[in-house]
């Protein structure tokens, strides 16, 4: 080792061998983050359906995926595809391979997402209430916004 910094040579390199950094216009550089979003978002309804809804797969894939079609569609049908699904651990595994990213989701009872669009809010309930009173997720939600109104105030401004 010399003590000289490397950085010359490599410039001289590069400026010798025409290196050039660009990107492809026609590559899709984002494909896979879209297809993991995708395979989340479908292994969340799906869970949603099967397990929180107690409806069927054909239901499941009428009702809950239907949407999905302007995504480019649900990965597989009610006959099968890129899923699995584990009836004990009530969750679901969507995509792998080509399909992108392997997601999972896991429902439990209890556990609660609320998403407020107009106040650019997602409440997230972790937990199962034991009480004879029951749970109501509007209840935390009012209790939330009427909380944050300040902060959320601002933030929308």
């Amino acid at each position: 080792m010399t003590g000289k910094p490397a950085f010359p040579l490599l410039a001289t390199l590069l400026i010798c061998c025409g290196a050039q950094a660009g990107e492809d216009p026609s590559f899709d550089y984002f494909q896979a983050n879209r297809a993991m979003i995708r395979n989340g978002v479908q292994a969340v309804l799906m869970c949603n359906g099967l397990f929180t809804s107690q409806r069927s797969l054909q239901q499941v894939f009428a009702q809950e995926l239907a949407y999905m079609v302007k995504f480019g569609g649900a990965l597989g049908t009610a006959a099968g595809g890129a899923y699995q699904i584990d009836q004990a651990l009530q969750a679901v595994t969507v995509g792998g391979g080509e399909f992108g990213s392997e997601i999972s989701a896991v429902f439990r009872p209890g556990q609660y997402v609320i998403v407020v669009p107009s106040h650019a809010l997602v409440i997230v309930r972790r937990g199962l209430d034991f009480g004879s009173q029951g749970f109501d997720p509007w209840d935390l939600a009012r209790e939330v916004l009427q909380a944050f109104r300040p902060v959320i105030n601002r933030f929308m401004e």
